[in-house]
């Protein structure tokens, strides 16, 4: 979010060159506080600096994340990996990426009216009602392209009067709400590659699990047994009759 954000401008009318809002990763509760410790404590202090030079600034936070069962997928799937350890193979396992629905608040504040609008024309126009970011996710299954989806989900002005009629300080400020259709990837785990199945075939349910009660079975194994899944190798299927 702060990268997407990262390049917003402001063009005062007595400067000729563009400038660079800020922001930083910050609770609005926290920033507003801030400034109104600077109204209170600074007003006259010529060695302090006001609110032309603090403002204008952005701010994002995530306020909360949650589950979003619209976009889930088999709880089996997975993706394998091999890498080389101590000059072993060692296959490694990871599940398929959760979805979670990410909330930010975006918060901008400006000392001058001017200076937000500036700023929301450069932010509304882009979100109808979402924005498609593509990223890079490097997982186990290597460097995937994926497009993450963010919504302008609610955007609300207000404008603060700080100080008497005379001499009133102020700041505006706009707070916008995204909601960002992320992923969060389970922990990458130990894989054990199996090498050979036995299914047992039997006459009566209560001797599914006694191996003499098997009337037929089938068996599957790799050939050879110390192949890789990179090494060339056969499976080879074994049928019998153990009873008879």
């Amino acid at each position: 979010m702060g990268t997407l954000f990262n390049k917003v401008t402001i063009l005062r009318p007595d400067k000729t060159d563009p400038m660079v809002v800020p922001i930083t990763y910050q609770s609005k509760e926290k920033f507003v506080a801030y400034l109104q410790n600077m109204n209170q404590n600074t007003a006259g202090v010529s060695n302090f600096p006001d609110l032309q030079t603090i403002l204008p600034r952005m701010s994002f936070f995530m306020r909360k994340l949650y589950y979003d069962k619209s976009r889930k997928v088999n709880t089996l799937q997975y993706s394998m990996n091999i890498i080389e350890q101590n000059g072993l193979k060692v296959h490694q396992k990871q599940l398929a990426p959760v979805p979670y629905n990410f909330e930010f608040e975006v918060c901008v504040y400006t000392r001058y009216e001017d200076d937000m609008l500036q700023i929301i024309e450069q932010i509304l126009p882009y979100f109808q009602p979402h924005f498609n970011a593509k990223i890079k996710e490097f997982s186990l299954a290597g460097v995937v392209d994926r497009d993450i989806y963010i919504n302008l989900t609610d955007c609300e002005p207000e404008e603060e009067m700080i100080g008497l009629m005379a001499d009133d300080r102020r700041h505006v400020i706009w707070n916008l709400t995204f909601e960002l259709y992320g992923y969060l990837y389970p922990q990458i785990q130990s894989a054990n590659i199996i090498k050979k199945t036995i299914v047992n075939f039997v006459g009566n349910v209560e001797d599914l699990l006694d191996d003499a009660a098997a009337i037929y079975r089938v068996t599957n194994e790799v050939i050879p047994e110390s192949a890789d899944i990179t090494d060339p190798y056969i499976i080879q299927t074994t049928e019998e009759y153990p009873n008879g």
